[in-house]
């Protein structure tokens, strides 16, 4: 994440959530990663916000299938 900024690019967040970079459209395609927050061009970006909401839907779904 863009510190300075508070969003992230998809190669930000491919690199926070330790997925590779081509595995990221396909999560969006299949609906486990949330729409961008909003588009630069065609570069979309996530929100700090967003992506900290989503780290905790997934680490809660993880422990429920533990």
């Amino acid at each position: 994440m863009n510190a300075m900024t508070g969003w992230y690019t998809a190669r930000e967040l491919a690199e926070h959530a330790n997925i590779a970079y081509p595995n990221l459209w396909t999560y969006r395609k299949r609906g486990i990663l949330p729409m961008p927050d909003m588009y630069i061009g065609n570069k979309p970006l996530w929100s700090h916000t967003l992506i900290n909401q989503w780290d905790e839907e997934r680490e809660a779904k993880a422990k429920e299938q533990a």
